[in-house]
């Protein structure tokens, strides 16, 4: 079993996605979950919205912007002008990588 995080930006609604995948050996995703501070595992509600979305894209099931709205008025999110691009994504990505990458860096001078 290995273990991820997704830590990058959501693409329809704001912020980060706090949500942890652990993924079996043979590729098949069997768990996602979140916790907070006192343990629970918790789905935020963007995330939740960026996961049902996702699942219905892949089965071709694409919602046009009023059922976009419709959904996002029910789990009381706040949606983006425009769904953020595969562009755009991996630009913060790349962000967060570097950042993570001079954290590391900074860590190994310090304990030397």
């Amino acid at each position: 079993m290995s273990y991820t995080r997704s830590a990058w930006k959501r693409k329809y609604v704001f912020g980060d996605s706090h949500l942890y995948s652990f993924i079996g050996t043979d590729g098949n995703l069997w768990m996602i979950c979140g916790s907070n501070e006192d343990g629970f595992d918790v789905i935020q509600k963007e995330d939740a919205f960026e996961l049902v979305v996702s699942v219905l894209k892949c089965s071709d099931l694409v919602l046009d912007k009023i059922q976009l709205k419709k959904l996002a008025k029910e789990l009381d999110v706040k949606l983006r002008d425009k769904p953020l691009t595969w562009e755009e994504l991996r630009e913060g990505m790349e962000k967060k990588s570097e950042k993570r990458a001079d954290r590391e860096k900074y860590k190994n001078e310090k304990s030397t």
